[in-house]
């Protein structure tokens, strides 16, 4: 089995992180992997799943993994299939910015945390964003970009 089917999308390491850190804050009431569908994209239905919903706060949270998702931190190319695995984390970023966009747009609290950031942090951000009345958006721990990438 190669690599890429044995890698876990759900439940994985740093998203079991994040959910411990908000049980830790006291922070209950969320459900996992729900989907929410999404405005028609090119005539067609859309959908998203994220990590875990706040559904009557309307926050959705997502763990993205560094290397599937393109961190510009910790994210190395491949020695093999180089252009499969750009074009690979290309369209992974591309429909992440899509569907938080498009979450947003319809009301919704976004929130995406990256696999290299402290569970702690994020869960206290998130603790925020749900406690109060932030307006909806985008929102995140933010990662300093790498001089010299190319993305």
């Amino acid at each position: 089995m190669s690599v890429g089917k044995a890698q876990k999308s759900k439940n994985t390491g740093p998203e079991l992180a994040v959910r411990q850190a908000l049980r830790g804050l006291g922070i209950h009431g969320y459900r996992v992997h729900q989907r929410v569908v999404l405005p028609n994209f090119r005539n067609k239905p859309q959908h998203t799943t994220p990590d875990i919903v706040f559904n009557t706060q309307m926050v959705a949270i997502f763990v993205d993994g560094d290397h599937w998702h393109g961190c510009l931190e910790h994210y190395r190319e491949t020695r093999t299939n180089t252009a499969m695995w750009r074009k690979k984390v290309a369209t992974a970023r591309a429909r992440d910015q899509r569907h938080s966009r498009y979450l947003s747009s319809i009301g919704w609290r976004v929130f995406r945390v990256w696999e290299c950031q402290d569970a702690l942090a994020a869960a206290k951000a998130i603790q925020a964003i749900i406690e109060t009345s932030a307006v909806p958006g985008i929102y995140g721990l933010p990662i300093p970009p790498v001089v010299g990438t190319d993305y």
